[in-house]
């Protein structure tokens, strides 16, 4: 990959010097993933960064009894990954593609250079883990005391965190069946819960999934 094209794909891109923008770039390539591939295997071992360009990214972990754990979805500009590499560990959940999904993928040896010599790649990082730290606090509260419709648009809200994921395009294209994993609703639920909102013209249906209207009512939706 070219410098100019890391910058245009990757926010963080824009921190990092002269001297270690060519450096991140070189390490890094594009894949293509089709709807249910996986992108990574709960344990498995991989030595890479990864980040949406484009589609959706189910994280979570199904267990032998069919229980979904700990599921969050990875949308446009979002990354993920730097805690097993930091750690030097094996992947603790599944990766799936939830849509056809442009993902970059950084070599380990890469992470681990930026990490050791970059200070503005450091900053975004930290920014990223706090981000993200806020977020599963904030999925804790909602889960606990919130009714079906506020959790699901929170959960849409959630997906335009301007730090997480800043290339979130307006229109989702998105069954509604995940949509309702990543709220820990069903889909019945799901879709009467999506036609309220839409009443209350906080979002549009489109065949395809949906498209938001207000963020911000979102985000206040139950409040």
């Amino acid at each position: 990959m070219t410098p100019q094209e890391l910058t245009d794909i990757a926010v963080w891109a824009d921190a990092l010097t002269q001297d270690e923008l060519p450096q991140a770039a070189a390490g890094v390539r594009m894949k293509t993933f089709e709807r249910g591939q996986h992108v990574a295997h709960f344990s498995d071992y991989l030595d890479a960064w990864h980040g949406v360009i484009e589609g959706v990214l189910r994280v979570g972990h199904v267990s032998d009894t069919g229980q979904v754990a700990g599921v969050s979805a990875i949308l446009g500009g979002g990354w993920f990954g730097e805690g097993s590499i930091i750690k030097d560990e094996a992947r603790r959940y599944d990766v799936v593609a939830v849509t056809d999904a442009e993902v970059a993928i950084m070599r380990g040896d890469t992470f681990r250079w930026l990490f050791a010599n970059s200070v503005g790649f450091n900053r975004f990082l930290v920014q990223l883990l706090n981000e993200r730290l806020g977020q599963f606090i904030a999925i804790v509260g909602r889960d606990r005391t919130s009714s079906a419709v506020v959790r699901l648009a929170h959960t849409i809200a959630a997906m335009y965190n301007p730090v997480l994921f800043p290339r979130t395009p307006a229109e989702i294209e998105m069954p509604q069946e995940d949509l309702g994993v990543f709220a820990g609703i069903s889909r019945q639920i799901t879709n009467k819960s999506l036609q309220i909102l839409a009443n209350d013209g906080l979002i549009t249906l489109i065949p395809t999934g949906l498209k938001v209207l207000d963020i911000e009512g979102l985000k206040d939706y139950g409040g």
